[in-house]
């Protein structure tokens, strides 16, 4: 019997230990890094403050195109708006249905469609006066006018030390 449950407790604790080891991403400090993709996310959206006790807080601040530009390059140290690639990735890997890392990414807030859709830098080639949105509630991407307000998540390229990967 003893050695049954020191079997279980170990398959429980490998298992706990692979589950982590298929996450792309390290927290730090306010931002998150996708060591997979070099990517460095700050953790809120753009008007929310992070707060190590209590994760996101405040309101998300909706800018059009332009603006969001704006702020980038204000925020500086090379925090840009990602493209449609590196946005869907947000909701592609498992890792963010993981309790610590919801912790870290705030959750969308519907815009009252049942939509929570964040600009992207990529325009649309066939259609070059919209650029993509992806939506972060039902996972889809759009395309919308620089004029519509949507939330913003900054990022930047960061190379990752090897010593930071488990």
């Amino acid at each position: 019997m003893k050695t049954m449950k020191i079997f279980i407790y170990l398959s429980l604790a490998m298992s706990s230990l692979s589950t982590y080891a298929q996450c792309d991403f390290i927290t730090e400090n306010s931002s998150v890094i996708d060591i997979k993709n070099n990517l460095e996310w700050q953790a809120c959206t753009f008007g929310m403050q992070w707060n190590k006790e209590n994760g996101c807080t405040g309101e998300p601040t909706p800018l059009t195109l332009s603006t969001a530009f704006g702020e980038a390059k204000k925020q500086g140290n090379g925090w840009r708006l990602p493209n449609i690639e590196e946005l869907s990735l947000l909701s592609s890997n498992s890792c963010l249905k993981n309790d610590l890392f919801k912790s870290y990414f705030d959750i969308p807030q519907d815009n009252g469609e049942g939509a929570s859709p964040y600009w992207s830098s990529t325009q649309i080639q066939s259609i070059p006066y919209l650029y993509y949105t992806f939506d972060m509630i039902n996972h889809y991407i759009d395309g919308h006018t620089i004029e519509m307000t949507y939330p913003v998540r900054f990022v930047r390229d960061v190379m990752v030390d090897d010593d930071l990967i488990l």
